[in-house]
Parts: structure tokens; C-alpha cells; sequence
């Protein structure tokens, strides 16, 4: 008589995940080999006595190394046939793999009927850490302590799992709004790394969060003698607050610090990293010139471009720093070139402008380019091989890209687009269609608005597909003698509405969406959402709106606090329509100092008025900027990088 093998309970539970999961049309089992680190529990190399306090090594058995394991099904197939501490081993790094693919929910219904008793310390710290880190995607940061705080007075735990610990602790410290906190546990962190690539970017997370406190915050943890290296850090960063938007003044300040802190770790990674970005803080060109539009149409988008350029060129202490001379190119586009070659004949060895789409085209159609010249537009004409020159600007397309880049990375695939009935609102839809579609998105329905139009109920109900839901019911009405009760239903598969609106068109479909019964959808936007100033009476329609913007509106903090308060006109164009436009020309003078040491290095990065600046190789100067969230009417930041889920990465926009 043929006897079968018990069913571990585990499989009970797998398969109600997995027909759960089908039901509600999520990914199960991507064909992609998982990254090298979802593998079996590797062995102790070196302990702890607890987290801060490094002792010798020890050794445990590892599992044995599964070769053909491909995705988190195969440790699942592979656990069938293993019983005790191996089995829960396989499934452990099933559901590592379930998180490295953005699929939390399914690790946790695992990861919550594992039998805790039957772990050893080891297992069950590792069962944490997964734990941990799927309530982190999902933003519940309180439970992410709840988990891993008891961790901190364990005994024995190895190198890999502190920093693992630490860093999760920090990113949810971070998340509640604790900076200070999770400074300190970056700090702690550091001893325990060994590759130098790591070591540099847990001091960038350090010089991030430095970055978003206040000088007398800085100013307190500067004067704590108790904590001699934070201390340090507080003065470094000080230092960068103060003359951050001065590349000359702030190169000679940190060697300065360098020469008086020898042995502090920012020494050798965070500083000679800042000094690669600034460059020589000089700049070869004695000459440039401004081509701006100022008496025409678009006079004032041009003057706060020209204000941002000229205070930060009038506040530069550089001695060998640029003659800058303006040329008011007017109304008509087609002249640009006239103005450019003019320009070039006065002497002007770099080229900054002109401003626009329109302008731009304008000049690469009718013009050989023969100087560096920093267009501030991007254009769709081929400006060939020309590797002095470079594309800069605010656009919207870029920004739609974007949003498409980070909801993939977050997980999602299936998107709804809401999009005015505007040659712009066409413009971005095009942009995110064709960029969501290339990384592998679907958009399940499109829907487009009458901007004009306070009633988007019928729009708002295609998007969603409650006419279809409406039509089925009328059917029925019709054959059936009986009146039938009736409540619509919307469709269950969206992962998200990109909803493309200025803030007045915002305000109006954000609350009909919500009536609707998709309030729980998230819903993203570009930076027009957002008018950059705050009004909590208003804007409370926003609310659950995440949008990206830039960090000058974002983080009004660090180096971008100082230039507000202590350089002339920063203020002037705070919480109007044009500061942005402001932001924009003070990175365009930032940019005449670093332009060729980012073309030298791709990988160098620019923390800017207008988000991340780095330079592509095709010349286009691209940009990460910030992202918030409307709560209670305001525009909170949050923090998507911090972000430890392994998830894709994809290119900049």
C-alpha cells in the first residue's frame, strides 16, 4: 500500500497565498534568476557581543548551496523535499526572494505562520530582519522598530546581519521623522563595513540627513562632547550649509577641515568625493553669455532665470570667475542664431541658453553650435556628436518619465492615466506611455478631461470602468421584472492613476476620484500639482497625492536655507509661480564649474536647486528631484530612497 509524505503545514498556507495572489492578478513567478544574494544562509564569519561592540569570530554550518534555485517557487519546490532546520532555510530565502521582487505581501503571509519555536537564534534574526523589511516597504515604520529594536542587546549576532539591522532602524527612524536618530545608527553603522563603496554611500546617507537639519540643531550636536565624531560631522556640515552654493570658498574650507581632523572617516570617502563634484571650482571660460528672452511673451520666466544666474555669479568670491554678458533675444525665435553668433564674436567662450523648446529648435536648426553651450530646453533635433553640448531644463515629459521610472521600481505594473485635453497634457502622456510600456508596464485605460470642466464624473468613471458597470445593470434591469438594487463597482486591477493636472484641475478631480470609490488607488503627479506655496485650505482636496518636485521647494533647508536667507533677491520669488525658473538659473551658473568634470565621470552627481544633477552621455543634464505627498493639505516630504528593498534600477529620466 503506497503511503504518501505529510504536507508540511507551510503548503497549506502557500496555497492560499498563491491562489490569493492569482485572484487579484499579481506577478507570481517572474523568469529572472534572483541576485546573487538570495541564497542560502551563509555562514557566521565574525560575531558581535551586540550591535556596537565587534568580538572575535564563529562559525555555524551553512545549508548546502542550491544551485538550480531561479526564483522564490523554486526554494519552495526544493523545501518540499527537505524536513527541520533546512526546510525553513529553503523558505527564508523564498520569501527574500518574494521582497527583492516588490512582492511583500506574499512574504508576509509567509513570513507571519512561520513557527517561531521551531527557529534557532540565527533563523529567527534573519526571520526578523525579512519581517522588518517587508512592513519598511510598505511604510510601517513603528512596526520596523517593534521588530528589530529587541535586536540591539543580542548576543552574538555577525557583521552582515548588524548593518542590515542598523540600516533598516535608520531608514524607519527616518520615516517616523527621527533624523537625529537615525544619524546616530548610520554613524554606528560604519565600523562594521568593510567595502569601500559601502562605507561612501552609508556617509552619503549621513551628509543626506545632515543635510536636512537646521543650523541650531547642527549647532547643539557640534557642542556634544560626548559624541566626538558626530560632532565633527554637525561642523562639516555647517560648513557645507554656509558656503555650498560658493564651489571656490567651500573647496578651500574642507581641506582646511581635512587638515584639522585627520582621522575622522569623512576624510577619506565624503571629502574627497565633494571634491571630485566641485571639480577645479574654476572654470576655463572668462566669458559667457546669457541669450534670454526678456521683452517678449515669456520676459518674466526670463528675468527670474537671469536673477537666480546673476545672484549666484554677484556671490561668487572666485577670482578668475566669468565675465557674464546678457543678450535679450526677443520675441521671434528665428533670430536666435544672429544672437549666438554675435555672441561669439564678442568673445563669449561658453554659451548659456536659449530658453525654451521653441528657442532651442530654433537654434540647432539653423545654426553649427562651436561653443560649449548649455541649452536651457531640450530638443528633439539631432545635434549629432557634439560633446560640448548639453541640454538643461524643467520639463514636464522629463518629469512624466519619471514618475514611470519610480512606480516600476515600487512594484507596480498596471496603470490608469488621467490627462487634460492640452497639446501639454498629450505631451506627457506620450512621454509616460512610451517610457511605462518600454520597462514593462501596462496601461489598462486612459481617460482625457475637459480642463474648463468642474464635472469629471463621466471621465472619472470611463478611467475607472464604472460605466461598464452602470451599462450591465441597465441590461439586467431590462429583463428582469424586478427592480434590482445596485451599487457600481470600479475595476480592482490598478496599481495606480497618473493623474497629469495643475493644482486648480487637482483640487477638482482628486476628490471626484475619491467619490468614486478609488480613494485607496494611488494617485501620482508631476511637480505642476504642487503651486509651491502652501495652503492647507486649499490643497486639503490633494490630499494622498504623491508628486515629485524640486528640492529648492522641497527642502527648504541646508545650503538651500542659507542662499534664502542670506543672498540678495533669494527671497523675492519664494512661494510664487516663478521659482522654480529661479531654482533653474541658479544651477545653471553651478553648472559652468562642474559641467566638465561630470563629462569626465558620468557617475558624478550634483545635489542642485533642481534635484540630482548628473550628465548623460548623450549631453541631456538629467535630474532627480524630490519627492512629497499632500497630507492635511500640505506637501510633506518623503523619502522613496531610502528604499532597501532591492528593487530594479532604472535609468534617470
Amino acid at each position: 500500500m503506497e503511503t504518501r509524505k505529510k504536507r508540511h503545514p507551510i503548503f497549506k498556507i502557500l496555497t492560499i497565498v498563491l491562489f490569493g495572489t492569482l485572484m487579484t492578478g499579481c506577478e507570481l513567478a517572474p523568469v529572472k534568476r534572483l541576485p546573487a544574494s538570495v541564497s542560502s544562509p551563509k555562514p557566521v564569519v565574525e560575531s558581535v557581543t551586540a550591535i556596537g561592540e565587534p568580538t572575535s569570530s564563529a562559525k555555524t554550518t551553512a545549508l548546502q548551496e542550491q544551485e538550480t534555485a531561479t526564483s522564490p517557487w523554486d526554494f519552495i519546490a526544493l523545501s518540499r523535499q527537505v524536513e527541520g532546520i533546512e526546510h525553513y532555510g529553503l523558505i527564508l530565502n523564498a520569501i527574500e526572494g518574494f521582497l527583492d521582487l516588490n512582492q511583500s505581501a506574499t512574504a508576509r503571509s509567509l513570513l507571519e505562520q512561520i513557527s517561531t519555536a521551531a527557529l534557532p537564534n540565527d533563523y529567527e534574526v534573519r526571520r526578523r530582519i525579512l519581517l522588518a523589511r517587508s512592513y519598511f516597504v510598505v511604510n510601517e515604520y513603528k512596526r520596523v522598530e517593534r521588530v528589530l529594536g529587541p535586536l540591539s542587546s543580542v548576543q552574538g549576532l555577525n557583521k552582515e546581519q548588524v548593518t542590515e539591522i542598523l540600516l533598516l532602524r535608520a531608514k524607519a527612524l527616518e520615516g517616523l521623522g527621527d533624523s537625529q536618530s537615525a544619524l546616530r545608527l548610520h554613524a554606528a553603522r560604519e565600523p562594521y563595513l568593510a567595502d569601500s563603496n559601502e562605507i561612501l554611500q552609508n556617509q552619503s546617507e549621513i551628509w543626506r540627513l545632515l543635510g536636512l537639519l537646521d543650523p541650531d540643531t547642527l549647532e547643539a550636536l557640534r557642542s556634544n562632547p560626548g559624541q566626538p565624531t558626530i560632532a565633527q560631522w554637525a561642523d562639516l556640515a555647517l560648513i557645507s550649509q554656509s558656503s555650498g552654493w560658493n564651489p571656490h570658498h567651500l573647496k578651500l574650507q574642507l581641506k582646511q577641515w581635512q587638515q584639522l581632523h585627520p582621522r575622522h572617516p569623512a576624510t577619506a570617502h565624503q571629502i574627497p568625493q565633494i571634491l571630485i563634484q566641485l571639480g577645479s571650482s574654476l572654470t576655463e571660460y572668462r566669458k559667457v553669455a546669457l541669450l534670454l528672452p526678456l521683452t517678449s511673451g515669456f520676459g518674466s520666466a526670463a528675468r527670474a532665470v537671469y536673477d537666480g544666474f546673476l545672484m549666484m555669479s554677484q556671490a561668487d568670491s572666485n577670482p578668475g570667475k566669468p565675465q557674464i554678458a546678457l543678450y535679450d533675444t526677443g520675441e521671434d525665435p528665428e533670430l536666435i542664431g544672429l544672437y549666438y553668433q554675435a555672441a561669439i564674436r564678442e568673445g563669449a567662450e561658453f554659451i548659456v541658453g536659449p530658453l525654451g523648446k521653441s528657442a532651442v529648435d530654433a537654434l540647432t536648426t539653423t545654426t553649427e553650435l562651436t561653443k560649449p553651450t548649455l541649452l536651457l530646453g531640450n530638443t528633439n533635433q539631432n545635434i549629432g556628436l557634439n560633446h560640448d553640448v548639453f541640454q538643461f531644463s524643467l520639463s514636464p515629459e522629463g518629469e512624466a518619465r519619471n514618475i514611470a521610472q519610480k512606480t516600476f521600481a515600487a512594484g507596480h505594473r498596471i496603470a490608469a492615466v488621467l490627462y487634460p485635453k492640452t497639446d501639454w497634457g498629450q505631451r506627457q502622456l506620450d512621454a509616460f506611455t512610451t517610457h511605462w510600456k518600454a520597462l514593462g508596464g501596462t496601461i489598462a485605460e486612459s481617460a482625457v478631461y475637459e480642463p474648463e470642466r468642474a464635472d469629471q464624473s463621466q471621465t472619472i468613471k470611463l478611467l475607472l470602468n464604472i460605466d461598464e458597470s452602470e451599462a450591465r445593470h441597465r441590461s439586467l434591469s431590462r429583463l428582469s421584472e424586478k427592480k434590482l438594487e445596485f451599487a457600481p463597482k470600479r475595476r480592482e486591477d490598478l496599481d495606480f492613476i497618473f493623474m497629469i493636472a495643475r493644482a486648480q484641475h487637482g483640487r477638482l478631480l482628486k476628490p471626484q476620484i475619491n467619490f468614486h470609490n478609488a480613494q485607496n488607488i494611488p494617485v501620482y503627479a508631476i511637480s505642476q500639482v504642487f503651486t509651491g506655496k502652501t495652503d492647507a485650505i486649499k490643497d486639503h482636496d490633494l490630499d494622498g497625492i504623491i508628486f515629485s518636485d524640486i528640492p529648492w521647494l522641497l527642502q527648504p533647508s541646508g545650503t538651500n536655507r542659507y542662499i534664502r536667507e542670506n543672498l540678495p533677491n533669494a527671497s523675492v520669488y519664494e512661494n510664487q509661480a516663478l521659482d522654480r525658473l529661479f531654482a533653474l538659473g541658479i544651477d545653471a551658473y553651478q553648472l559652468l564649474f562642474r559641467i566638465e568634470p561630470m563629462k569626465t565621470n558620468p557617475q558624478l552627481v550634483f545635489q542642485g536647486a533642481t534635484g540630482s544633477l548628473r550628465l548623460r552621455a548623450e549631453g541631456q543634464v538629467s535630474r532627480q528631484m524630490n519627492w512629497a505627498q499632500f497630507l492635511d493639505g500640505k506637501a510633506t516630504p518623503i523619502n522613496w530612497d531610502t528604499n532597501t528593498s532591492r528593487s530594479l534600477q532604472i535609468g534617470e529620466q
